[in-house]
């Protein structure tokens, strides 16, 4: 992933008597006159603007040009593209951009103003907002998003980055597709986020669906609303190491493809935690919400690693739609085991994991039987493949 300093964009303020109005008549660059049906006169920083062509944007101070007090709508059929020696745009002192067409530049800076894209906008590095942006359309091929005002993404709306990082009031109706996502601010989920990792370290409202690669932290208050759905392949961690004050509030669903781990609060009523290998806590289970291991150890509370509290309300069942590997099916026993592992069928590409996720074995070569006898006592988890299925469960050392 690129790195593109937040700060890169160079803020100017051009001031302007008068503002003028421009449409374009035909394909060309911004600084030819005949783009405009003028025999000498170009837009300048503050007019107000119309594209209905090819408008190729090759005029800049300092490398940006500013949409400053003005205004530029891109029509349904116009394309407003920057050559090289144009970085970005900056909007400000009130300016306003309406993309109803095509906007491809690099960067955009809006710290004063209102951006409103209605068509597609490829913009390849970065969008700074301090300001206001409303999404209906197509914003993609960002390599980051920095929000630090409003920023709303509509029904229909797409915004697809490498990075985001939401800092002030954001909105999702629609759809956002990010690697990775940090909110810092107020976020509310209305719609569908697809993400490889999330972090949390503020306010955040799910009331839609999230769907993750890898995994979550959540160091801040996050609200899972009845209806809504948290996703995760791998792992969910709640905790914050600065002032110990995280809390997940579960009304919905939260359902994890490995591990859970609770350092700090959890608390709700009818929501429903579902996980499929190891679980811990630490810290505090209050209400009465469903917590759903598909391989619990056999005791009260059916948590792996408890040393937190526990309010007597909150229900415990085996997760469902989660793969649950039992020995007739992987046929892998006995299972707990004081060293001799076997299989009904030749297995392969075996490790061994600890509870703390570090590999301590590994075997490549097909096998049926497996001398585990210079294995600790405790609890491992163990993964292999049998007949091109891949499982992974818990393995117990007697």
């Amino acid at each position: 992933m690129k790195k593109i300093l937040l700060s890169s964009l160079f803020l100017f303020i051009i001031s302007l008597a008068n503002s003028a109005n421009f449409t374009s008549v035909m394909n060309g660059n911004w600084s030819s006159p005949l783009t405009w049906g003028s025999s000498s006169a170009v837009p300048m920083p503050g007019d107000q603007v119309t594209i209905n062509h090819i408008v190729t944007l090759d005029v800049h101070q300092s490398g940006y040009w500013s949409v400053n007090a003005g205004t530029l709508t891109i029509g349904n059929n116009g394309t407003l593209q920057a050559n090289a020696s144009v970085i970005g745009i900056a909007i400000q002192n009130g300016g306003q951009i309406t993309n109803n067409g095509q906007l491809k530049i690099n960067q955009l800076g809006n710290y004063a103003g209102t951006f409103t894209n209605n068509g597609t906008a490829h913009l390849y590095q970065l969008i700074y907002n301090l300001s206001t942006i409303h999404n209906y359309g197509t914003i993609d091929e960002l390599d980051s998003l920095y929000s630090n005002s409003s920023f709303s993404n509509h029904t229909n709306g797409t915004v697809t980055s490498d990075s985001l990082w939401a800092a002030g009031a954001f909105v999702n109706d629609g759809t956002l597709n990010l690697h990775e996502m940090t909110n810092d601010g107020t976020f509310t989920n209305n719609g569908t986020i697809n993400f490889r990792r999330i972090t949390n370290l503020s306010i955040f409202y799910n009331n839609g669906t999230m769907d993750g690669e890898i995994d979550a932290t959540n160091s801040g208050k996050l609200y899972l609303n009845t209806g809504s759905t948290f996703n995760l392949q791998n792992s969910f961690s709640n905790i914050d190491n600065v002032n110990n004050d995280a809390v997940l509030y579960i009304e919905g669903t939260l359902t994890m493809g490995d591990g859970f781990f609770n350092a700090d609060t959890i608390r709700g009523v009818n929501g429903q935690i579902n996980i499929a290998n190891e679980t811990g806590n630490s810290g505090w289970f209050k209400g009465s919400f469903f917590f759903c291991d598909a391989t619990p150890p056999s005791n009260s509370p059916f948590i792996d690693y408890n040393t937190g509290s526990i309010e007597a309300g909150v229900r415990y069942c085996v997760s469902e739609g989660i793969q649950v590997i039992s020995p007739e099916q992987a046929l892998c026993y006995p299972n707990p085991t004081n060293g001799i592992i076997n299989w009904a069928s030749e297995v392969s590409d075996l490790v061994i994991f600890d509870i703390s996720g570090q590999k301590i074995f590994a075997k490549t070569q097909n096998a049926k039987i497996l001398d585990a006898r210079f294995l600790n006592c405790g609890i491992y988890i163990i993964q292999y493949q049998q007949k091109g299925m891949l499982y992974r469960h818990k393995l117990i050392k007697e």
